[in-house]
């Protein structure tokens, strides 16, 4: 648990950086991990594959992935063709599942999958440095790119097409 804490102490400290991650090498493959949805389910990220998938880190005391939620949002009821799987870093000290209900009750913002890493599996597996940050994982489960802080929705709507090529 304090390995997760200090990840997360980590997190928020990189919260409001802004950098891209070259494109990873075609054939980079995903890493599997298990997350749970809001009804306590253990979720797999590989149980997805086959799909496009955006996979946002995320959480409610991050400012720039409070700005960047309405554009997942907003996305996620456009297209059925790119599944967007929100993970919440729910380590229950400074994020709980009660906040996460709270936020989005209270922002009125509606996603088909929010996720909760309640283990740090998810966070780990993917070494996340700062939130938030996005990974675009084709069809076939290759990462095609990481963008590490906020998106514009202009370059999430790029990201989205670049995984519908």
């Amino acid at each position: 648990m304090r390995r997760l804490i200090a990840i997360l102490v980590l997190a928020a400290v990189l919260c409001s950086c802004n950098a891209n991650v070259p494109d990873e090498a075609e054939g980079t493959r995903y890493r599997d991990f298990t997350v749970y949805d809001q009804n306590g389910e253990a979720v797999t990220l590989g149980s997805f594959i086959g799909t496009p998938i955006v996979l946002n880190f995320w959480a409610t005391w991050c400012p720039p992935c409070v700005t960047e939620m309405p554009y997942f949002s907003k996305l996620d009821k456009e297209t059925d063709e790119v599944l967007f799987l929100m993970v919440n870093m729910t380590d229950g000290v400074a994020e709980t599942q009660d906040s996460v209900e709270k936020y989005l009750e209270d922002t009125g913002l509606i996603f088909k999958n929010i996720l909760l890493d309640l283990d740090g599996e998810a966070m780990m597996e993917y070494e996340v440095t700062g939130i938030p940050t996005t990974v675009f994982i084709n069809v076939k489960g290759s990462i095609l790119n990481t963008k590490i802080g906020m998106l514009t929705e202009d370059e999430l709507r790029q990201g989205v097409a670049a995984l519908l090529e």
